[in-house]
């Protein structure tokens, strides 16, 4: 097999890392299992040229050179995928407070002409779409019928957290 350019090399370590970190945060659930698939394949792809540079011998100064400015070009690539990953998400959990939020104008209608929230986000006409990071309990009336929350589920394939929004604060807080 012929040796692929030093630059190529470089490309195709880069392109590895950013595609194993984006695709990890992007997965809404098992994110693990998705990131650790694409690293697999990403690897698949990428070992036969990265190989070539990084057996050669041990004495060639050329070699070794090549080495370290491949590692620190993954290393560099490592932490720039887990940044973009987390911008990634982030945008991701913003899009769904404000589709959340966009649900509240709903629910003060329902309230200026009922008297009260509704028990159930359904009878809500029409049903509003619900955010695609909703919580099974997404919508829950106070027992007194004069607040709300809704809630959102983040998960990632370490963490659980969850954002609950107020009415009667118009806030959102982080549960873990």
């Amino acid at each position: 097999m012929s040796r692929l350019p030093f630059p190529v090399v470089g490309v195709i370590a880069i392109a590895v890392f950013l595609a194993v970190a984006v695709t990890y945060y992007v997965s809404p659930v098992g994110g693990t299992v998705l990131g650790v698939v694409s690293a697999a394949g990403c690897a698949l792809f990428a070992v036969p040229p990265l190989r070539s540079y990084v057996l050669r011998r041990p004495d060639d100064p050329q070699g070794a050179r090549q080495r370290g400015i491949v590692g620190a070009m993954c290393g560099g690539a490592a932490l720039l995928g887990i940044a973009a990953g987390v911008a990634v998400w982030q945008t991701r959990v913003r899009g769904a407070r404000h589709a959340a939020e966009n649900i509240c104008p709903l629910l003060e209608e329902y309230h200026r002409t009922k008297g009260r929230y509704p028990q159930e986000i359904d009878e809500l006409d029409p049903p509003p779409r619900l955010p695609s990071m909703s919580a099974p309990d997404f919508y829950a009336r106070a027992p007194d019928g004069r607040s709300y929350s809704l809630k959102l589920r983040e998960e990632t394939g370490f963490t659980l957290r969850y954002h609950r929004y107020d009415s009667s604060t118009a806030t959102w807080t982080e549960i873990e």
